[in-house]
């Protein structure tokens, strides 16, 4: 299990101009990635050395995770 979190500031803007339920449920994602940084449904992303994403309904999270040690989340994108 993951013991760093570390989220950019772009991204903690990012998730403070989301809505209530949605900023609620990313931050939730993002709280189990630090459980299972590879959970179902993510997928790493081409040419990134480990760079993964993970598709939500309502928006898709770009975050790198690091061995064992560390998580860091570099964008939340709302999907239209």
């Amino acid at each position: 299990m993951p013991d760093h979190l570390m989220i950019t500031a772009p991204v903690r803007r990012q998730m403070a101009a989301l809505p209530d339920g949605l900023r609620k449920l990313v931050f939730d994602v993002v709280l189990l990635l630090l459980e299972q940084p590879h959970p179902p449904g993510s997928q790493s992303y081409e040419g990134v050395a480990d760079m993964y994403w993970l598709e939500l309904d309502e928006v898709t999270i770009y975050y790198n995770a690091y061995g064992t040690g560390t998580i860091t989340i570099q964008q939340v994108v709302v999907n239209d």
